[in-house]
């Protein structure tokens, strides 16, 4: 199964300068849970941006850089190769989509669940999370959460 895993705030945005626009540390936790064992496939600026793998996962990075080699990683170029190679990792078990934008966008229409964190709000943003009205079967939605100064809420969609 093909996932993505994102926090959003109300409009879909995911973040600015290659930074996310919040830190809330009980999202990375449920982060880290959901995707702890599966591969993940995450673009370069997120690789970038992250600076090291993700351990206990399968690191797969997608990027047009033939010559890219992050150490840690599987690098690929097309987002058909990221899942050929999750898969191969994977066996049939759960691959997650992890960012940025650019990404999410290339392997929505192969995904098949999303887990997102909804940060309640509007920000100032200059990456987002491709429109996802298609994922219309709710899973889970949980209960709104506050963490410092912000306000959210976990939901499950499944196409």
């Amino acid at each position: 199964m093909i996932n993505a895993i994102a926090a959003i705030g109300t409009n879909r945005e995911l973040g600015k300068d290659n930074k996310l626009l919040w830190d809330i540390p009980e999202d990375m936790k449920r982060f880290r849970e959901v995707t702890a064992g599966h591969p993940v496939i995450m673009g370069r600026k997120t690789w970038d941006s992250i600076g090291k793998a993700l351990p206990g996962r399968t690191n797969i990075v997608i990027s047009r850089n033939s010559h890219f080699l992050p150490t840690g990683a599987i690098a690929v170029q097309t987002i058909d190769a990221a899942i050929a190679q999750a898969q191969a990792a994977a066996g049939a078990a759960e691959i997650f989509v992890i960012g940025g934008a650019e990404i999410y966008t290339m392997a929505l229409p192969r995904i098949e669940r999303l887990y997102l964190t909804i940060v309640e709000g509007t920000f100032d943003a200059d990456a987002f999370f491709p429109d996802y009205s298609a994922f219309t079967n709710v899973v889970q939605k949980g209960e709104q959460i506050q963490s410092g100064s912000f306000s959210f809420h976990y939901e499950t969609l499944e196409k």
